[in-house]
């Protein structure tokens, strides 16, 4: 197998992390942008919520109302065929009791009103405000909206590289490389960098270092990591010129 393919694999495996790191910034810089819009809308879901209960409330209201004014009726009508001073007198207390309960619950019910017409006004401010921090958020956010955009692209660019940079792989490398992946460790493949292992930064062997220095078109494990590193060709280049 010829070592450029396990270094290409090395490098887009390197750029697609950059690329996530991008993309994992623009979207929390989005998510400020957002976090007063999100909280706009929370009030409003809650603002609506209450002006549904304070609507039950209000039916329930109305609806004893309509009983207590119909109760009144019937004693009103009542009245007039009583002949009996005491049977007037105890009907008479329970017309006024009647009429004060319907006073009360009249209050009630307009109390009621007054407060499903001002959560009302509330919840139409609200939507003012989410329209104006929406169009602010539009503005604002468009370019890192783009960005985004561009990210996400870029990203499925090098899976795609990564993808078939692994599929010309030697079937061991291929599944060292997997098994990597799989337990969770970033670049299986790396470069020395500064006589350091590019994945686990520990420093090598000076031994292991000039071996592949020496021969750039070899990689071997890293003794700390178990990382496949390799020199990169460029930093060998530099140093046959020195």
């Amino acid at each position: 197998m010829s070592i450029n393919t396990l270094i290409a694999l090395a490098q887009v495996d390197q750029q697609l992390q950059v690329s996530k790191r991008n993309l994992n910034d623009i979207q929390k810089e989005l998510d400020i942008f957002r976090k007063e819009i999100t909280q706009i809308e929370t009030q409003i879901s809650l603002a609506e919520q209450e002006k549904e209960r304070m609507i039950f409330i209000r039916e329930e209201k109305k609806s004893e109302l309509e009983r207590q004014e119909a109760d009144i009726k019937r004693k009103e009508e009542k009245t007039p065929y009583i002949r009996n001073e005491k049977e007037f007198a105890a009907s008479k207390k329970e017309l006024e009791e009647a009429r004060r309960k319907f006073g009360v619950l009249s209050d009630e019910f307009l109390d009621q009103e007054i407060k499903i017409e001002e959560i009302a006004q509330k919840i139409e401010s609200l939507h003012e405000s989410l329209a104006e921090k929406q169009v602010d958020y539009d503005t604002n956010a468009k370019d890192l909206i783009d960005k985004k955009t561009e990210s996400e692209q870029e990203i499925q660019e090098f899976v795609a590289l990564q993808k078939g940079n692994l599929e010309s792989l030697p079937s061991d490398l291929k599944a060292f490389y997997e098994r990597q992946s799989a337990r969770g460790i970033s670049f299986p493949f790396a470069p020395i960098v500064n006589k350091n292992c590019g994945g686990c930064h520990l420093l090598l062997p000076p031994q292991f270092v000039n071996e592949l220095m020496t021969h750039p078109d070899q990689s071997d494990s890293c003794p700390h990591c178990g990382r496949i590193l390799y020199y990169p060709p460029e930093v060998v280049e530099e140093s046959l010129e020195s």
